[in-house]
Parts: structure tokens; C-alpha cells; sequence
């Protein structure tokens, strides 16, 4: 009784000192897709290796020059640390595996974005969304382009962000400079420039 109740006792803190990798939760997952469902799961599993691999180069080497690289000359370290912290133990909710439904909503093809509301001041993120762009194609790029994009998705569902865009739709990267008319942290590229 005692050596069991120590087993539990010294377990119970290893298993929550072990991250748990980004999950996805669907709000709907209609069978008929099971195949998008399929390949978002796949991706999902490259995502973790690349947030691990991220992680890593965070913690053990923040002067690696690709850190500037993705972030600007000045990348505010203590921000991405806490952003890749919640890439790496939290859940992103997921609108469908239905693609029809991201393309419908925004009249054309699209890869993903998360809807951003902050008319009542707050920013209040509503589940993920993928389109007919995001699960097309079956190359091993193709797989990394989909684990890349849940990646930058769910950055933004769970830190309640959207894109820096500039007028013309174009996304503007970090630590570049924004050119004026720029919606900053709520954008989102047009339908037509997905």
C-alpha cells in the first residue's frame, strides 16, 4: 500500500512536468471529411516536431541567427518564448473539417485564419478555420506547408492576434516596415490574394 501510494506520488509530478503538444479540438468534424481530418492530424504531428525544434533553439541558442531571421533584427525573446510555451502545451479549437466552409464564408479559396472580434475592445478569438488551399495536395511539401500554417494559426488563436496588412492585402513580416494605411494585429488577406 505504501510503495504504491510513493509510486503514484513521485509519477504524478513527472507526467505534469511533460509538455502536452498542441491539440486541436473541432467544434464540428462531419464524417464526410474524414479524409481532411486525416491529412489535418498528419500535419498537426509535423507541427509539434517543428514547435519541439523551435522550443529548443529558444531555450538553448537565442542567438541563433534564425530567430532574426523569422522575427526582425530586434526580436523581443521573452514574447516568442511565451508564444512557442503555448504552441507547445495548449489547444487550438478548429471551426470544421469541412473545407467548403472557410472558402464559403470568404467567397474563394483560402488556406486559414482565425477570426479576430475586437469591436467590443477585447480581442476575442473564434475557433480556426481551413480552406480548400490548406488541404489540398499530398506532397511531403504539401504536409509541411499545412503544418506551418496551423503553426501561424494557432499562434493567433491562442495569443488573440491577426495579421499586420498592408493596402493591397499584402501580409506584412515581422520586424519589417509598415507601410501606411497597415491594419495591424486584426487583418487578414483578401479572398483573392489567398
Amino acid at each position: 500500500m505504501f510503495s504504491s501510494l510513493l509510486s503514484l506520488l513521485l509519477v504524478v509530478p513527472l507526467i505534469a512536468a511533460i509538455p502536452v503538444p498542441l491539440e486541436a479540438e473541432f467544434v464540428e468534424n462531419p464524417a464526410a471529411h474524414a479524409g481532411s481530418k486525416a491529412k489535418f492530424d498528419e500535419a498537426l504531428g509535423v507541427a509539434n516536431t517543428q514547435i519541439a525544434n523551435m522550443k529548443n533553439v529558444l531555450d538553448n541558442h537565442p542567438n541563433d541567427p534564425r530567430i532574426a531571421q523569422a522575427f526582425g533584427p530586434n526580436p523581443n525573446l521573452g514574447v516568442i518564448q511565451g508564444n512557442v510555451n503555448k504552441l507547445a502545451t495548449k489547444t487550438m479549437k478548429v471551426q470544421t473539417s469541412d473545407p467548403s466552409f472557410a472558402d464559403n464564408t470568404h467567397g474563394g479559396r483560402v488556406n486559414g485564419f482565425v477570426p479576430v472580434d475586437t469591436g467590443s475592445g477585447e480581442r476575442v478569438t473564434s475557433p480556426a478555420q481551413f480552406g480548400s488551399t490548406f488541404y489540398s495536395g499530398n506532397s511531403e511539401a504539401d504536409k509541411k506547408f499545412r503544418a506551418g500554417t496551423i503553426i501561424h494559426e494557432a499562434t493567433h488563436y491562442l495569443g488573440a492576434t491577426g495579421d499586420h496588412v498592408a493596402p493591397g492585402s499584402k501580409i506584412v513580416r515581422a520586424g519589417a516596415k509598415q507601410p501606411d494605411g497597415t491594419v495591424r494585429g486584426g487583418g487578414r488577406r483578401s479572398p483573392d490574394s489567398q
